[in-house]
């Protein structure tokens, strides 16, 4: 427990919070609902969206009360998984699609990609209940939990410029760019004038600039390491996305010397 943000005379505010992880928790179940029925690549990424938003409230609980993260995230992160697994199956079968010449290797991962849509839309129901038997508990901890959210966030803030510098020699950029949607998540819950005073609108399209280098990088280089050499033009794909990957990180580092240099 982060005891240095509990406050005995403020508390969490209660109603933002709370109406935030419904929204979420919501926008979780309709991005479900909609892809068991059409199967869109945009419902899951809504859905992926949506439980890091979720992840975001009870890390913040976890940090203020205790919170059982595991047991009570534990239903979201499976779900989260599972949609990761067809975002990555659909980023492949786009890619080879558009610019691997092997029509052999493209029908394969569009249809590795459809079998995974498939398992999916049919595990739903059992998704929904799942994650629907966690809101009573967690609006509960919601509304006993004690926070002083500025101080939070603030700390959160400041620890950004000494994780730059040290991603910036380590070169682990994603795990810098699950923290940055960690604070900027944790903003979007502070009261309107908590979160101008910490961060102004130029601010946050610059974190929010970086985090999607970041991500761009990293689905390339995750690609990168996933291209299989039974491809016949396997070479001028690997080829291409560390091409990309490499204007991406050049990117990364000037846009984070931009924020924090």
């Amino acid at each position: 427990m982060n005891a240095p943000y509990l406050c005995d005379t403020c508390t969490m505010p209660t109603a933002t919070t709370e109406d935030y992880y419904q929204q979420q928790h919501e926008r979780c179940r309709k991005g479900l609902m909609s892809y068991a029925r059409s199967a869109r690549d945009e419902d899951i990424h809504q859905v992926r969206v949506a439980i890091k938003r979720i992840k975001a409230v009870m890390t913040i609980l976890h940090d203020s009360c205790g919170l059982d993260l595991e047991g009570h995230f534990g239903c979201y992160r499976y779900i989260f998984r599972e949609a990761g697994r067809l975002r990555d199956a659909a980023l492949m079968r786009d890619r080879i699609s558009a610019e691997s010449r092997d029509r052999t290797a493209a029908t394969h991962h569009r249809r590795m990609a459809a079998t995974l849509s498939r398992r999916f839309r049919d595990a739903v129901p059992a998704y929904l209940k799942d994650i629907d038997h966690q809101v009573e508990d967690v609006v509960a901890e919601i509304r006993c939990s004690r926070l002083d959210m500025p101080a939070y966030c603030h700390h959160l803030h400041k620890k950004l410029k000494k994780r730059w510098r040290k991603v910036n020699r380590s070169g682990h950029y994603h795990t810098l760019r699950k923290h940055l949607k960690h604070f900027i998540y944790a903003c979007e819950m502070l009261p309107e004038a908590d979160r101008k005073a910490l961060l102004s609108a130029k601010d946050t399209r610059h974190l929010e600039k970086l985090q999607d280098l970041i991500g761009q990088w990293h689905d390339d280089i995750h690609m990168d390491a996933h291209v299989y050499s039974g491809i016949s033009d396997a070479h001028h794909l690997h080829t291409a996305l560390r091409h990309r990957a490499d204007k991406l990180h050049k990117r990364i580092i000037k846009a984070g010397d931009k924020i924090w240099g």
